[in-house]
């Protein structure tokens, strides 16, 4: 039987950032209809491979075919010609616009060839989120959503330009299982109609529920390419990592939490309202809700971003007013955020991106002890195994998870009272992860009264000490972690239509 000619066809590419070679002689094939996953660690070469497919940077060496033809691909417009669209980790949007400008971007209806059509616009637009299970509008401003809600927006964005080869990289990284299965329902309808997907993500269980083929790369080179129905998620990680990583958590920790360091008590702001909530010193709360719930509103009051509307603030038993972040700082409350480039600084050096919020602790006389200062950012870059080239290298070089280690750095050196994390493995490989949960037992034990916010039910059962769950702007119950099941967390997380009252009764877990 004659096998039909792949639609994306990867020949021997190599690609070297002056000495550095991050790809070396990698082969990958993509047919029509098809979702090849792609899989590896942070740094392993898969954003590399894609950049150089949708046209943002060309190969040093190799061939690449779309459809049997010999294509170079210079820049991101050819690509889209092509059929190409890829859909971001880090969301390419501009927030000042709305949903529609966004999803149309270049390519806007005019009428007379001259005024935005906005009636045509939004009468394509508005289609395309409701097929896609958008709960936003057209009109929408991007930068009143989510990262996950402008995820969908990338989509859209492809569908509207009639792509037949999608890129996904870590879709679902802010998403529910509930926003990830709506996702893959997607995939699975836009297949049928050719549409062919490559599949970038970290999360195993996914890979196995939506791929059809899986591609393993580590250190730049692929290491096999594998029927999902032929091999497991065990295989798999052994293929990424090259070692046997066991469980992905680790051991749940004796928790004995102190006196409450922080209080939220009646607290309202944009997109929540009447929230009440502890945290303990030595205790790690895991915040969970689907994308919408009012997680990341909360943390951003609590940190300073936004300013509550009702309600107070407690820390150590006294009322705070946060009236910008660094006011919440300097109280001793850190919160990394889960936009990644909300927290590292891309341009600045690794060194600078950990102390930044400290550079008092190396004043001396009015000047910076510049030695003093970089031999505490070598100390934390060995302690929590920062892969760079040095202190000195530009923290927008290193991989997402060595970036998130570098924040993590930052606050370890500040010692605040309060973490808030927003999804802070969110786009981190399975080995970094392990590391990202160690380094927050390890505040937790030195004291540290941590909210986690995570997408991800294991690991906020797995993680957590105790879970708080949200819905629809509101706390709709907690759990105990060492008892809780994803399905009760579900259940609290998804509106039901009995009162909110009735429905955190009757799942409270103590």
């Amino acid at each position: 039987m004659v096998q039909p000619t792949p639609l994306l066809s990867v020949r021997e590419v190599t690609k070297s950032f002056g000495p550095n070679t991050v790809l070396r002689n990698v082969d990958f094939d993509l047919n029509a209809g098809e979702v090849h996953a792609l899989i590896g660690e942070n740094g392993a070469g898969k954003s590399t491979l894609m950049n150089i497919i949708s046209g943002h940077f060309p190969p040093t060496a190799g061939v690449i075919r779309i459809a049997g033809q010999e294509r170079a691909i210079r820049t991101p417009g050819e690509a889209i010609d092509l059929g190409i669209a890829m859909m971001h980790q880090e969301p390419k949007v501009a927030g000042a616009l709305s949903v529609a400008e966004n999803v149309f971007m270049g390519r806007l209806p005019k009428r007379g060839g001259i005024f935005l059509d906005n009636g045509a616009l939004h009468r394509q637009v508005d289609p395309v989120l409701r097929d896609i299970g958008a709960s936003f509008t057209a009109a929408t401003p991007v930068g009143s959503l989510s990262v996950a809600q402008r995820q969908l927006v990338q989509l859209a964005r492809a569908i509207t330009q009639n792509a037949r080869l999608i890129v996904l990289d870590e879709p679902t990284a802010s998403m529910t299982p509930v926003e990830a299965a709506t996702l893959f329902s997607l995939m699975r309808r836009l297949t049928e109609r050719n549409v062919a997907f490559i599949y970038i993500s970290h999360h195993m269980d996914e890979v196995i529920t939506i791929a059809d083929r899986v591609t393993v790369l580590r250190d730049g080179a692929r290491v096999a390419t594998k029927r999902v129905a032929e091999t497991c998620k065990a295989e798999l990680i052994r293929l990424m990592v090259g070692r046997d990583l066991g469980s992905h958590f680790p051991e749940r920790r004796a928790c004995n939490p102190g006196a409450v360091v922080l209080e939220a008590k009646n607290l309202s702001g944009p997109g929540f309202r009447d929230v009440s909530l502890t945290l303990r010193r030595g205790e790690i709360v895991g915040l969970a809700g689907l994308i919408g719930a009012g997680r990341t509103e909360l943390a951003r009051v609590l940190s300073g971003a936004h300013v509550a509307t009702a309600g107070e603030i407690r820390l150590d038993g006294q009322t705070v007013r946060h009236a910008a972040p660094a006011d919440a700082v300097d109280a001793g409350i850190a919160y990394l955020a889960e936009d990644r480039r909300d927290s590292v600084l891309r341009p600045l050096t690794v060194q600078q991106n950990i102390t930044l919020a400290a550079r008092s602790l190396f004043a001396k006389g009015g000047m910076v002890d510049a030695g003093k200062e970089r031999k505490a950012a070598e100390s934390y870059v060995r302690q929590l195994n920062i892969a760079a080239a040095s202190v000195g290298q530009p923290a927008g070089q290193l991989s997402g998870g060595n970036q998130q280690k570098c924040v993590i750095a930052r606050w370890l050196l500040q010692q605040p009272k309060v973490i808030l994390f927003d999804e802070p493995t969110r786009g981190i490989d399975v080995g970094a992860k392990r590391e990202i949960y160690g380094f927050i037992h390890q505040l937790a034990d030195q004291g540290c009264a941590i909210l986690m916010i995570s997408s991800e039910l294991p690991e906020v059962i797995s993680i957590s000490d105790r879970i708080v769950v949200m819905c629809e702007g509101r706390i709709s119950g907690e759990l105990d972690a060492a008892t809780a099941t994803e399905t009760a967390v579900i259940e609290l997380a998804v509106p039901h239509s009995r009162p909110q009252t009735e429905r955190t009764v009757s799942h409270v877990q103590h």
